[in-house]
């Protein structure tokens, strides 16, 4: 049906070829992705998750090369998403090749011969409920992280989207690069979860949000002073944004780094049943930006998601984790909810009045990466500083740190 009223949804005039078969292509390509999920969850279980991001680093690096590389020829757009298609069926070939090179045993396993009868089909009602809980995580996933491209080309137009999607171009990026490397975190949760007691698992995850929750105000901050720059550079001064739009996006960035913490955790619990928190955050996007878009335009529908993103990620998506996955009592929730919030105000505030967050203005690549590169200077210290006085988790990590640096000199 959503392929059928394609042509009407997308407000613009784009060829059949380049809108059907590009929405087709991209499809595809997404659901062969979910065919060597097994293959990459038995890797990462065995701790083997370097292969995993091996594999899927290089094939999407070689793939993004050949897409530039396309698009400066000119090629047809839908040629250009269809080597997305072809990554991910080299990621398929590769990945069925090293489970069953490195795990013959799994095409010879007869289950029946270790598991009873009364296991199997408790085994097989507890995964299927997990990939029913997964499905709707993905799904609501998929709607929250599009909604806003959908209202703004139906409401705004076409031509809003390009300066739109460059600034979440650069957010996104980030988003990848740190997920990529806190993947480990989850099974290294999973392990403390079924070698240690549970207050050492609470602990470890209390020290994950600190780390990830510093590194969001930290990537945020130097998104907001320096990708207008970035973005006029790279694409000219016509694509470039309002900086009050771009203070908008930078708390989306923050939550988009932030909430890293809490979805490695829920990987390592193996905690998918709050199916509800991304249909509501889902729900509660839609219904702002579609109420706000009338009135302030592209600020409303960026306003709509970090509404969402407030309500759902950062306070009810910690407050279930702990409360049902970790069992922790309400007092602790709130603890960690108010400590996690006061070091950001207490950067804000520090930030403010020490630099006034002045935006970097440059014409030259390399005069522009200098900028950034002092510009990171402050903050970072600041950040350290912060936290080192007054969270004790980053104080005993530090502590630790350098004490395993001291002996190793």
């Amino acid at each position: 049906l959503f392929f059928l009223l394609l042509n009407s949804i997308v407000n613009a005039s784009i060829s059949p070829e380049n809108l059907y078969i590009t929405w087709g292509v991209f499809v595809i390509s997404t659901s062969l992705s979910y065919l060597y999920s097994a293959q990459s969850v038995i890797l990462t279980a065995d701790q083997n998750v370097y292969l995993v991001k091996l594999i899927t680093g290089l094939t999407r690096s070689l793939a993004y090369i050949l897409q530039i590389f396309l698009m400066i020829c000119g090629v047809s757009f839908w040629i250009v998403c269809a080597i997305e298609l072809l990554s991910n069926v080299i990621q398929l070939i590769l990945f069925n090749r090293l489970t069953l090179k490195k795990y013959p045993q799994l095409v010879k396993l007869d289950i029946t011969d270790t598991i009873n009868k009364e296991n199997i089909i408790s085994v097989k009602s507890k995964i299927k409920r997990e990939i029913k809980y997964t499905f709707v995580h993905k799904i609501a996933g998929v709607v929250v992280f599009n909604t806003d491209y959908l209202i703004i080309s139906v409401f705004l137009g076409i031509t809003v989207i390009t300066s739109f999607s460059s600034y979440m171009m650069l957010i996104q990026a980030l988003g990848f690069l740190i997920s990529a490397i806190a993947s480990p975190l989850g099974a290294y949760i999973g392990a403390k979860l079924y070698s240690d007691n549970k207050e050492k698992v609470i602990r470890i995850i209390s020290l994950y949000n600190s780390l990830f929750f510093m590194l969001g105000i930290f990537c945020a901050y130097m998104f907001y002073i320096s990708s207008s720059t970035f973005v006029s550079l790279w694409m000219g001064k016509e694509i470039v944004l309002s900086q009050q739009l771009v203070l908008l996006l930078s708390v989306n960035c923050f939550v988009l780094i932030a909430r890293i913490s809490f979805d490695v955790a829920k990987v390592g619990l193996g905690y998918m049943s709050d199916i509800e928190l991304p249909l509501l955050e889902a729900i509660i996007n839609i219904i702002v930006s579609l109420v706000l878009v009338h009135y302030l335009g592209l600020n409303g529908i960026v306003i709509g998601t970090i509404v969402s993103n407030i309500i759902v990620v950062m306070i009810l998506k910690p407050v279930f984790l702990y409360k049902n996955a970790l069992k922790s009592d309400n007092a602790f929730i709130i603890h960690e909810l108010i400590r996690t919030w006061f070091f950001i105000s207490i950067f804000l505030l520090s930030i403010f009045f020490i630099t006034r967050a002045k935006v970097i203005v440059s014409n030259e690549w390399l005069d522009f990466f200098i900028q950034v590169c002092m510009s990171s200077i402050t903050p970072l210290l600041l950040l350290i500083m912060i936290y080192s006085v007054f969270d004790s988790n980053v104080r005993k990590f530090m502590f630790v740190m350098f004490k395993k640096k001291y002996r190793e000199n």
